[in-house]
């Protein structure tokens, strides 16, 4: 599936990750969409991370590593086991693009 695609998927919700003090908010209300929506199998979610074309991004992969790890941080606390399927892409000029969805939920959503 191509970017322009996936960057104009509709989900239930989208959120920016500039820095590190946007980590645990970002994997709260994730976690907590998770709780409310994965029952129904409409569990969708977008996270953009900061893209530079003039350095190596590794500011975008530190901050989804520590986003990755705190959402699974947050599930443990609330005794959930995830059941998502991710996909990275480029969103735009600024932002590197991760959806998170219930695994059917994607299935219908995505179809090649």
């Amino acid at each position: 599936m191509n970017s322009i695609l996936l960057s104009k998927l509709s989900v239930y919700s989208t959120m920016k990750v500039n820095g590190m003090s946007d980590v645990h908010d970002v994997a709260v209300d994730i976690v907590n969409a998770y709780i409310e929506l994965n029952p129904k199998r409409k569990f969708s979610y977008r996270i953009l991370l900061p893209r530079r074309e003039d350095s190596s991004n590794s500011l975008a992969r530190k901050l989804g590593v520590a986003v990755q790890g705190e959402i699974l941080l947050t599930m443990k606390k609330h005794k959930l086991k995830p059941s998502i399927k991710e996909i990275r892409y480029l969103h735009d000029d600024a932002h590197y693009g991760w959806l998170l969805m219930n695994p059917d939920f994607m299935d219908d959503v995505i179809k090649d």
